[in-house]
């Protein structure tokens, strides 16, 4: 039996708000903007969320 994955817009909103705190903790460690940003982590953590997003997409639109 398979297990449906969760696509709600709660989860989508938390997973943006996670790499937006991601960016301003980074910016408040001591990094620019511009490090924060094109950091390698936030790269990861963006392509995260993208495929989330993606998916979450995917998912209402054959509903």
């Amino acid at each position: 039996m398979r297990k449906k994955a969760i696509y709600s817009p709660f989860v989508l909103i938390l997973d943006v708000g996670l790499l937006v705190f991601w960016i301003v903790l980074q910016v408040y460690l001591g990094y620019t903007w511009k490090e924060a940003i094109f950091s390698g982590s936030t790269w990861l953590f963006f392509l995260a969320v993208l495929t989330y997003v993606f998916s979450f997409i995917r998912y209402h639109k054959g509903k």
